[in-house]
């Protein structure tokens, strides 16, 4: 099963005609049913009654067709999000630290960053320990850290300030 098939079964099941489908989705009525076939074959029940004049979903076919529209709505979602990220200016900076980093060393350089880069936001997260900033620096969680002792953990670069 893949998705030109499910977005086959879509348009079908919302026209309830083959012709008007495959005009709305570009294809060859031809290939449109041999998609939607397919997916039946490889479902093992039928989501369609067919007749020459007449098309319309079995009950199959319209608990299916709920499903696979929330999934294709989700997908369609991933890609705008997906799109937008690839497209957009990095706007965001997550930003660990401990108590001591957060109250004496951050606020003059943030409100210089802030200055420089009026629109990107700074998110800051305090963590109790060095060893929570460098977990979450590994797991993506946050950008950027401020802890005490350096690390050997790979994929984390570090560099003394003070």
């Amino acid at each position: 099963m893949d998705i030109r098939q499910i977005k086959c079964f879509v348009a079908v099941a919302e026209e309830l005609h083959f012709r008007r489908a495959a005009e709305r989705i570009g294809v060859a009525q031809a290939v449109l049913s041999a998609h939607v076939k397919r997916l039946e074959e490889e479902l093992g029940f039928p989501l369609l009654f067919r007749t020459t004049r007449h098309v319309s979903l079995t009950q199959v076919g319209y608990v299916y067709l709920e499903e696979v529209q929330a999934v294709l709505a989700q997908l369609e979602r991933a890609v705008e999000k997906a799109t937008i990220a690839a497209h957009s200016r990095f706007d965001n900076l997550r930003i660990g630290g401990f108590d001591a980093a957060l109250i004496w060393f951050l606020p003059p350089i943030l409100h210089q960053f802030q200055a420089l880069h009026p629109g990107i936001q700074l998110r800051l997260t305090e963590g109790a320990a060095s060893g929570i900033q460098i977990d979450e620096l590994s797991r993506h969680h946050i950008d950027l850290a401020f802890f005490r002792p350096p690390t050997a953990r790979e994929g984390i670069e570090w560099e003394t300030l003070i």
